[in-house]
């Protein structure tokens, strides 16, 4: 019996217990690490589409003739002016930015556009992502006529 080489049924079951619980720990540490991954795509996506929703905004301001009046009414926010054949409105409705009806984004919490004066126009847009605040805030001045 001490010439027999190979192991004994013990260290089998002792070795597939260690290599179980290594493989398991790193096998919850892999889960882990993709669901911190998945929750941060998912955040910088969030994160966009403010920022989307915010240059779509600009756009429509720097492209005009700045000659621009706005006004709010409830939750909808009107920019109109001489040279759009339509105005604009933005409104948001259970957390959903919308542009003439159509969509533009959605987790949004808080949205205005304030005209100061003559001179400049704010947006500010608070987007909310599982608990966590994304904020897009611009100041755009109004070029004037000489």
């Amino acid at each position: 019996m001490q010439d027999r080489k190979g192991f004994t049924l013990i260290e089998l079951i002792i070795a597939m217990l260690i290599s179980g619980i290594v493989l398991t720990i790193l096998t919850t540490f892999v889960i882990y690490v993709l669901n911190i991954q998945r929750n941060q795509e998912n955040f910088l996506i969030a994160q966009d589409a403010v920022r989307v929703a915010g240059l779509k905004i600009e756009k429509d301001i720097r492209t005009s003739s700045q000659s621009i009046k706005v006004s709010t009414e409830s939750n909808c926010t009107t920019i109109s002016e001489n040279d759009f054949d339509v105005p604009i409105i933005y409104c948001l409705s259970q957390n959903t930015l919308t542009r003439n009806g159509d969509f533009v984004t959605n987790n949004i919490e808080t949205f205005t556009i304030t005209q100061r004066l003559s001179d400049a126009i704010d947006i500010y847009i608070k987007g909310v992502y599982e608990g966590r605040a994304i904020e897009y805030d611009q100041k755009i001045y109004l070029r004037t006529a000489s």
